[in-house]
Formats: C-alpha cells, structure tokens, sequence
C-alpha cells in the first residue's frame, strides 16, 4: 500500500506541475502560506477513496502516522481545502482522460501502420 501511495502522490504532483493554471502560462503553483501542498491533500483523498471506503478521517491519520504527510490540517481545514480544490480535481481528472485517450489513439494509429503476426505459444 505504501509504494502506491508514493506512486498516487508522485504521478498527482507531476500532472500539477504539467497543468496550466488560471494566473500562470504553465504549471500549478501552491499558496505559500499552505501548510499541505494541493497535491497531498489530493492524495489523502485519493487514498481515502481507494484504501478506506471514503473515510478521509482515517486516510488523514494513516498518512500522518507514517509520516508520509508531517503537517497534516485537522479535518475542517482539510475539508475546506478539499472542497476549495473541487474544480482543479475535475480538471486534474480531464487532463488524465485525455492521456488516456492519446495513447488509445497512438495504439491504434501504430497498429494500423504495422502489421505482424502473433503466434501462441504450445
């Protein structure tokens, strides 16, 4: 569970930084007054929805409790920037449909471009 979390965290942070963002000509920047950047609160609810039913207040202790977040907010600060990252969430899960759909494309564009013969095995 540990190395997906990482991973859930490292692919969320680089999507954000890929991300244009209404201010900036590329890349999502953090307040730096924040004391959890936008992708950690990402990810707890990420690992809150895939690990623990939904339940954020266990998603919240388990990242604090192995230290994978050291400055976790407490659960009204975390729901207010949960709630304040509802639109870039959307937008983050639009951009990974689009990767998603490019590389169906580049698929099927390379499988027409090349024809091969498949032979199973005995």
């Amino acid at each position: 569970m540990l190395n997906e979390i990482i991973a859930i965290y490292a692919i969320t942070d680089d999507l954000l930084t890929a991300m244009p963002a209404a201010g900036y000509a590329y890349g999502h920047e953090d307040d730096i007054r924040c004391e959890m950047s936008d992708a950690e609160i990402i990810t707890t609810a990420l690992i809150a929805a895939i690990f623990f039913s939904g339940n954020q207040s266990k998603a919240c202790a388990y990242m604090k409790d192995h230290n994978l977040i050291v400055r976790m907010l407490e659960k009204s600060r975390f729901n207010r920037r949960l709630h304040r990252l509802s639109m870039l969430i959307n937008d983050l899960f639009h951009q990974i449909a689009g990767l998603r759909q490019n590389r169906r494309v580049k698929k099927s564009i390379m499988l027409s471009q090349h024809s091969f013969h498949v032979e199973r095995g005995s």
